[in-house]
């Protein structure tokens, strides 16, 4: 662990109404010392709202080349790759490259800028998914972290009915490619 990281451990009631799924999960999420409370809520966001039970978050932001979420096949071909931010067209192109699907979580005030200027250059990707975090929910979700969290949360229609640690939030997700895309 590097100095100024934080870890969060999360035990979680994950119900999944979109994947007809129901799940205990424990998680541990490290915040590196560059990494925004903000940013760290997005992962916890994204993680919830495609997930699958080989998902896991990956090194962090300090291995450029790795995604912030990811899952593997069995051969260790990677099968989901989820960027959280406004990430570069090249770069989602390259993960394309290497992964079966790729998933992006836009958030905060220039999302809409992202959304006109990368947007419109990802549209021949197959297989790409993109979400919009809607109002200020991520800052909502990063006051609710602590070191220890504990919870429920359901996913819906791309909606988030979270209730951590007694603080109840409700997040949306609104699509925008494909535009009539759920999360999952």
């Amino acid at each position: 662990m590097q100095q100024g990281e934080h870890i969060y451990r999360l035990a979680l009631e994950l119900s999944h109404l979109d994947r007809e799924s129901h799940q205990s999960l424990q998680l541990t999420l490290v915040q590196h010392p560059s990494e925004t409370g903000e940013h760290v809520a997005g992962r916890l966001l994204a993680y919830l709202l495609w997930y699958e039970p080989e998902l896991a978050f990956s090194r962090g932001i300090c291995h450029g080349e790795e995604p912030d979420i990811w899952s593997h096949r069995q051969d260790g071909h990677v099968r989901t790759w989820i960027e959280v931010g406004l990430p570069a067209a090249r770069r989602l192109r390259r993960a394309r490259r290497m992964a079966e699907q790729v998933c992006v979580l836009i958030y905060g005030p220039a999302s809409w800028q992202w959304e006109q200027l990368q947007l419109p250059r990802l549209a021949d990707i197959d297989q790409l998914h993109v979400l919009a975090m809607a109002g200020d929910c991520v800052r909502k979700v990063a006051t609710c972290l602590q070191r220890r969290v504990s919870g429920a949360v359901t996913v819906s229609e791309g909606r988030l009915y979270m209730d951590l640690n007694g603080r109840t939030t409700e997040c949306e997700a609104e699509p925008l490619w494909p535009e009539t895309m759920a999360a999952g």
